[in-house]
């Protein structure tokens, strides 16, 4: 019999050098096992397999759980194979699980729990309702979506059980379509009273309606102190009513997001990274007397400009920003109708066009027009730091001037009608001085050789990526050895991530650039790139 390895490495990284130590008295062969290689699990026979949960279950014992103020529950191991001895297997799955069991009702200081997917059990969920854990703060539970469907997740008993709670996510990464069955609610609308201490609400459960509906509608109201609340726009068909309900009744709220971007978009911003920190107001030095909303990120719906507008006007004076997903004539429709008002810390703007694709405008005029609602909307807002857009055709040379004297540490354009005289002026007017760390182009027209040579002269860039351009083979290179040390003034100079893709062959270029071999090139890109990404197509 063979056992994974994925299972010798789960149960030994459990166990601390000294407990190692305690386990070889059980078996001299285990000595090997357990200091030298897991292939030692091959020559042990199945006899002293099946003692090995009984052998395990004590390690936890020689650690306090009172002093326990974080634990992780994973199961990284993958299901046996036709080999395998599947009753021993499930054996140690049920030892480590009671055993957990067991420990968790100790540690009665704990504040952190995260539960993975891979670990997840109905059973186990039913205990941790039944626990006295009133120092739990932190929450992270990651389930199927047959166990929502089974009605073991349920948003108001987890509130009910845990009145210091402060921080909850709940994700269900896995569907499960169930036939013929009623919905369940994740929420009792009779829910009474309040939770005050909850501040952070994450809630993911990708969408599968069939099974469940949770009305954050009627929930956010029993959240007074709510900082926080970010939800996946596909869970929700009017999220307009939950965001409605966020300004009446979560007189705190910080940050609203209904948002979400593909990790492999090259414009990818991880909103649950973003540098917003949610504290408890328990752990502040001073409450918040008013509601001051900093950061709101809309899609779909939740971006329409009734439902932004009036947030908007509200909050002028506090929002810092402001990211949208939706097509572009609905965002250009937002910003005109707050074109009369300023922002004044205003930081992060993201404008994204949802449908991936240009919605022709109606005539020239309305070109004209959807063109100088952008270019008001930037010029109104000197003291934005990064700026995103994404497949808008309003956006050209005219709205790029806008932002000529902005302090920009990031620019992020992809899809956008900008030539290559208006990037040339831009990137002139920035010299030497320029405060961009950040630049991403990605098929923009006027991304040529000459615009190059003026990006390598930025002197903090640090991130760069310049796909689907009209750069020459030649201008690479130039632009590599800028970092590889020919230019006195970047000498040495590195970069974060760097993304160049030229469309020339090296036969078409000059004679001078036949000198370089692969090896010369890949010596440049380890000078000049701590992560980089280079991509050589030929035309």
């Amino acid at each position: 019999m063979t056992i994974p390895h994925e299972i010798v490495n789960c149960i030994f990284s459990y166990l601390s050098f000294e407990e190692r130590i305690r386990l070889t008295s059980v078996c001299r062969q285990w000595q090997h096992l357990l200091l030298d290689s897991p292939e030692m699990w091959n020559s042990i026979s199945h006899e002293q397999m099946i003692s090995i949960a009984e052998t395990l279950t004590p390690y936890r014992r020689y650690i306090r759980p009172s002093y326990v103020r974080s634990l992780t529950l994973l199961k990284p191991w993958v299901e046996p194979d036709e080999d395998d001895d599947e009753d021993f297997i499930r054996e140690i799955k049920n030892a480590s699980l009671e055993e957990d069991v067991m420990f968790l009702e100790h540690c009665t200081h704990i504040q952190q729990i995260y539960i993975d997917s891979s670990y997840w059990s109905r059973s186990w969920m039913s205990k941790l309702y039944t626990m006295a854990h009133a120092s739990l703060v932190n929450l992270t539970i990651q389930c199927s979506d047959h166990d929502i469907a089974s009605g073991v997740l349920h948003l108001g008993s987890i509130l009910k059980q845990f009145p210091l709670l402060e921080h909850l996510s709940l994700t269900c990464p896995i569907l499960f379509q169930h036939l013929q069955q009623p919905r369940i609610a994740l929420w009792d609308t009779n829910y009474e009273g309040t939770h005050d201490r909850l501040v952070d609400l994450h809630i993911d459960l990708y969408g599968n309606k069939n099974n469940w509906y949770l009305p954050l509608e009627h929930a956010v109201m029993h959240f007074p102190q709510l900082r926080r609340l970010s939800i996946h726009p596909r869970d929700y068909d009017e999220p307009s009513r939950i965001i409605q309900a966020l300004m009446e009744y979560c007189i705190y709220i910080d940050t609203i997001s209904v948002f979400v971007e593909s990790a492999e978009d090259p414009l990818h911003y991880d909103v649950s990274r973003h540098p917003s920190i949610i504290k408890s107001p328990y752990q502040q030095h001073h409450h918040h007397r008013h509601q001051d909303l900093r950061h709101l990120f809309l899609q779909d719906t939740a971006a329409h400009h009734r439902i932004v507008s009036p947030i908007i006007y509200k909050h002028n004076s506090t929002l810092e920003t402001l990211a949208l997903r939706t097509s572009h004539t609905s965002i250009h429709s937002l910003l005109n109708s707050v074109s009369d008002i300023t922002m004044p810390h205003l930081r992060i703007v993201r404008l994204l066009n949802q449908q991936r694709s240009y919605e022709q405008p109606i005539s020239y005029l309305d070109d004209i027009i959807d063109n100088v609602v952008l270019y008001t909307f930037f010029a109104r807002h000197p003291d934005l730091e990064r700026v995103a857009v994404l497949d808008n055709p309003c956006f050209t040379g005219d709205v790029l001037r806008a932002l000529y004297h902005h302090h920009l540490c990031s620019l992020e354009l992809q899809r956008c009608d900008i030539t290559r005289k208006a990037l040339s002026q831009f990137f002139s007017t920035c010299g030497p001085r320029s405060s961009l760390s950040k630049l991403v182009l990605i098929d923009i027209p006027g991304v040529t050789d000459e615009v190059l040579d003026l990006v390598k002269q930025l002197p903090i860039l640090r991130h760069v990526t310049l796909l689907k351009n009209k750069i020459s083979f030649s201008a690479v290179v130039s632009f590599l050895e800028d970092g590889y040390g020919a230019s006195n003034a970047n000498k040495g100079k590195r970069y974060d991530f760097l993304g160049l893709e030229c469309t020339k062959s090296l036969g078409d270029e000059t004679a001078s650039t036949s000198i370089y071999t692969t090896e010369d090139i890949l010596a440049m890109l380890d000078m000049a790139a701590t992560i980089w990404h280079f991509q050589y197509q030929e035309q």
